[in-house]
């Protein structure tokens, strides 16, 4: 359920340019990082989550301000350096219409580069987890948002890492989300057609 203060009484905020990755790395099972915001954070307090953020002014100088913000937000979060050709979108979600926050958030994936390792930074993110997104989706002490948990749902029939980031690279269209807010006995839900 969301809290009345998520709402906008008026006309429908512009949503942010914002990015996040999937950080991935190969196993049996594969695993994506997922890191949990701190609980005063202004979107998803507490919520475990993707690296990633809005696109900043620094983001907008660069040739592709949706990779360079993927790209700085994973370093910024998790201490993480990748190179924005390492990065395979496959999905973009913009939230509601109704909502006072709104973001249209490009999804990438990429590799764990070899010789990294996770670096949480303060201030950014409170825990971080390698988990298989079946796991994530099952376990009852981790809050997911709602897109996190769609996409997680979308990857989790993925064999192996280096078949969901093929999958990726492949597609010729990025499909675009936008679920809607709809009222109903218990609340507003989020729901997608």
């Amino acid at each position: 359920m969301l809290p009345p203060t998520a709402f906008n009484d008026g006309p429908p905020v512009t949503p942010r340019p914002s990015a996040t990755v999937l950080l991935i790395r190969d196993g049996n099972p594969w695993e994506v990082l997922m890191v949990q915001r701190p609980g005063g954070a202004d979107f998803a307090p507490g919520a475990y989550v993707f690296p990633g953020g809005a696109v900043s002014d620094e983001d907008r100088a660069s040739g592709d301000e949706l990779r360079a913000a993927a790209v700085r937000e994973l370093f910024e979060e998790a201490g993480i350096v990748i190179e924005r050709d390492a990065l395979a979108i496959f999905a973009r979600w913009i939230t509601p219409a109704r909502l006072r926050r709104r973001f249209d958030t490009r999804f990438y994936l990429a590799m764990m580069p070899e010789g990294q390792s996770v670096r949480p930074q303060p201030g950014e993110i409170v825990d971080w987890l390698w988990l298989a997104p079946t796991q994530a989706l099952q376990r009852a002490d981790i809050t997911l948002v709602y897109a996190t948990r769609a996409v997680l749902e979308s990857v989790a029939d993925a064999p192996d890492a280096p078949s969901l980031l093929a999958r990726a690279r492949e597609l010729r269209e990025v499909p675009v989300v936008e679920p809607r807010l709809v009222q109903t006995a218990s609340g507003w839900e989020i729901v997608r057609d």
